[in-house]
């Protein structure tokens, strides 16, 4: 019975993020990549969902990274301001999903979800970082 309430607890996330995924506000992959050219550009938090691993072999310039596993555990490292504008990506897009619903629920306001995630980013040839 606890593998069959298991399964069906996490089919029901599945849908409810897929579901809810589809809702939520965008930025382009332009508009993003205008904010990091831009030097003297605030007023937002770029958060890399993925594992540290992930982040490690490349990332987006001046994103932070939280994994979405490790996001509730960790909200003091982003704004305090509950009305900061904070982008939200990871590989493909079902752990942004999952963040950013876990980021409205402790009242963040201005969540935006980076269009196509890091797959698109690379796709289409925009530079990333390494910290390797």
């Amino acid at each position: 019975m606890n593998k069959l309430a298991a399964s069906l607890q996490l089919l029901l996330v599945t849908v409810t993020s897929f579901v809810w995924a589809s809702e939520r506000p965008s930025v382009s992959q332009e508009h993003v990549l205008s904010l990091v050219n831009a030097p003297l550009t605030s007023g937002y938090t770029l958060l890399d969902v993925r594992t540290a691993e992930e982040f490690k072999t490349g990332h987006i310039q001046s994103a932070i990274n939280i994994s979405h596993t490790e996001l509730a555990n960790n909200l003091t490292l982003l704004p305090s301001d509950k009305a900061a504008n904070i982008i939200v990506y990871c590989r493909s897009g079902r752990r942004a999903a999952v963040a950013e619903q876990l980021l409205r629920k402790q009242g963040y306001s201005n969540i935006w979800h980076l269009t196509g995630d890091i797959i698109a980013w690379q796709a289409n040839g925009l530079p990333l970082k390494t910290l390797e």
